[in-house]
């Protein structure tokens, strides 16, 4: 089996954090940076990606243009077409909804073409996973944490409708009760709103169990 991880810079924490590719024993595991556009093979080699994520990011606009193009017989296609599951998230840049349009526009990127695509690929698995919290008070507070939960819990519900979808909560995994990064695996620099290493590992030790245990399921 093999599984495609695209993600950008928390993605890469995850990977690295509990050197995700050496503790993969029942499956292949390749990884698409968005930010850098290297692909990671299962030997740990690194190359340049024959597709890009548009604006190199993946926030849900981004991803849901990324699988319009895969709809259609092109690069993208050939290039998901050589794995049997396909998991993504966004960073935590996607859980800045400073109005409920703006949730709404997101939940609808995944209403359109990501549920297309998974519709039309039924060899797939899909593995979603919801972006991490960000860091309060400064970043997230309020209804911007009200309304990164309720993403997640979206996107919880949207992996339940789906036979082939399975859901991954980084966020429900790293949040504390308001919603925001909890304050044991925040960074000391204020701006920095990556995880420590301690919410690093958490979320790879994590992410490396969902996925071994999908790749040993029936």
């Amino acid at each position: 089996m093999r599984i495609l991880f695209i993600h950008r810079s928390v993605g890469q924490q995850l990977i690295d954090s509990v050197d995700l590719r050496t503790r993969a024993t029942a499956y292949e595991f390749y990884d698409l940076n968005a930010n850098d556009g290297i692909l990671t093979d299962a030997e740990g080699q690194k190359i340049s990606a024959p597709v890009a994520l548009p604006n190199s990011n993946t926030t849900p606009s981004d991803l849901a243009a990324f699988f319009a193009s895969a709809l259609v017989k092109g690069p993208e296609s050939d290039f998901l077409d050589g794995f049997d599951v396909l998991t993504f998230k966004s960073c935590y840049s996607a859980n800045n909804f400073a109005t409920d349009g703006s949730l709404d526009d997101a939940k609808e990127c995944y209403l359109g073409s990501i549920a297309q695509y998974i519709e039309m690929n039924d060899s797939k698995q899909f593995v979603l996973s919801s972006p991490p919290p960000r860091k309060p008070p400064l970043f997230t507070f309020g209804s911007k944490s009200r309304r990164a939960r309720e993403f997640s819990e979206f996107l919880n519900d949207f992996a339940k409708a789906r036979a082939r979808v399975t859901y991954f909560d980084l966020f429900g995994l790293l949040a504390d009760s308001g919603g925001g990064l909890r304050r044991s695996y925040r960074r000391q620099l204020p701006w920095d709103q990556h995880p420590n290493m301690a919410g690093a590992a958490a979320g790879g030790a994590a992410l490396c169990e969902h996925l071994e245990a999908l790749a040993k399921s029936p």
